[in-house]
């Protein structure tokens, strides 16, 4: 019973969609009667057909956002591979700008120097774990010709001394070190002091009279009275000068010329 129920109905679309098809053609539309039974079955028929064409279009776009979506994703990684790429390239070229322009300074200090001195140039390699100012190692040692209480300089002015040295480098002691001492002269009034090393803050000059001439803004420079320390290399800027009548020595507080915290190369003085 159920198979000739299915039957009928299967029959009964056959016939249906076979009047329909024979009355879209022209040939079939001459009398009144079959246009309206065209125009009816066409009403009947296009909310199926719409619904039909709907879910093939959605059904398509959604197969075609798929495929474009893992192209997007793949074409995105690609692009962050090649910017990637590209970052450190740009990088590595930075970097080579910069080493380049250190080498230009550098050989420019080199053959202006005033030092009958030879200059070893020298690259920073470490720094003190216990105090970042206090200390740094450089790739130069006895294999060099590094001695201890040799001075260390860069293109800026003074950065320290030799203080330990090994067969291929070296510790260099700052001049921000408290234990740091640097017999020094004012190059405008010349009056001399010593520049004693505070990790905590900026050099202390010492030992300059209460009625000497010392004011803010004064270039302090080696006086040349050291084994250690040529002569004329710049120590620092004054920054600030406190004297009182009853105190035989003034405070003077004086900034060191170099940035030691960004130092990269350095100048030993070999003597």
């Amino acid at each position: 019973m159920l198979y000739r129920r299915k039957r009928a109905n299967l029959i009964g679309i056959f016939i249906i969609l076979v009047v329909v098809i024979l009355l879209n053609f022209s040939i079939f539309n001459t009398t009144p009667l079959l246009r309206f039974s065209r125009a009816v079955s066409i009403r009947l028929i296009y909310p199926v057909q719409y619904a039909a064409n709907s879910l093939y279009v959605a059904t398509r776009d959604f197969f075609v956002n798929i495929a474009l979506l893992r192209s997007a994703q793949k074409e995105n990684k690609s692009l962050q591979a090649e910017l990637s790429l590209y970052k450190a390239k740009v990088n590595s070229f930075n970097e080579l700008v910069k080493d380049n322009e250190q080498l230009r300074e550098y050989l420019k200090y080199r053959s202006s120097s005033p030092f009958s001195y030879r200059l070893l140039n020298a690259e920073v390699i470490a720094r003190s774990a216990s105090n970042w100012f206090s200390s740094f190692e450089i790739n130069r040692g006895q294999d060099d010709g590094i001695k201890g209480d040799m001075a260390v300089i860069s293109a800026d002015g003074l950065v320290g001394r030799i203080a330990e040295v090994s067969k291929s480098s070296s510790k260099v002691l700052l001049i921000t070190d408290p234990s740091s001492a640097v017999s020094v002269v004012n190059q405008r009034s010349r009056h001399v002091g010593i520049i004693i090393g505070s990790s905590i803050g900026p050099l202390l000059m010492k030992y300059v009279s209460s009625n000497a001439d010392m004011q803010p803004g004064d270039i302090i420079v080696t006086s040349g009275m050291s084994e250690v320390f040529p002569r004329g290399i710049a120590v620092g800027t004054v920054t600030s000068v406190n004297k009182k009548d009853y105190d035989l020595f003034q405070k003077i507080s004086v900034s060191p010329a170099v940035n030691l915290s960004k130092l990269e190369s350095v100048f030993v003085v070999v003597r």
